[in-house]
């Protein structure tokens, strides 16, 4: 029964020339289960240009689906997608420490992901634009 299922918030983004931003609230939006949508923007993005997320952690989230990292490890090195860089922006120490530990493991297996955490989103957007993203 669907009663029993518990609502997970929708994944919200949305574009800004080369750079999506996304809001999460629920790290389990990023499962492969609710990420579709996401997913779509994502190739519909790549199809003209390398992408760029900047990922709003909201502060409600305390911890992150294991599953999350795995999924999304396999996505940005998926030449398709064309994920070039994450600016996380968190003041969680364990959001700071799961994506840290998610560029360590994109480096292990030979990905060109630039990945970085930021207490705003000022300075996340001025490092993106640093790396060339953003609005042409």
């Amino acid at each position: 029964g669907w009663m029993n299922k518990e609502h997970i918030p929708e994944l919200k983004f949305s574009a800004d020339g080369s750079i999506l931003t996304l809001h999460v609230v629920d790290s389990r939006s990023l499962l492969p289960a609710n990420a579709k949508p996401f997913e779509a923007k994502i190739r519909e993005m790549a199809a003209t240009s390398d992408v760029a997320f900047l990922a709003i952690i909201s502060p409600a989230l305390r911890s992150i689906d294991m599953g999350v990292p795995t999924y999304w490890i396999n996505n940005t090195i998926n030449p398709a997608m064309r994920i070039k860089a994450i600016a996380v922006v968190s003041q969680l120490t364990t959001v700071r420490a799961t994506m840290k530990g998610f560029a360590q493991a994109n480096k292990l297996i030979g990905g060109k992901l630039a990945v970085d955490v930021f207490a705003t989103e000022g300075e996340a957007r001025v490092w993106l634009t640093g790396l060339g993203f953003g609005k042409k």
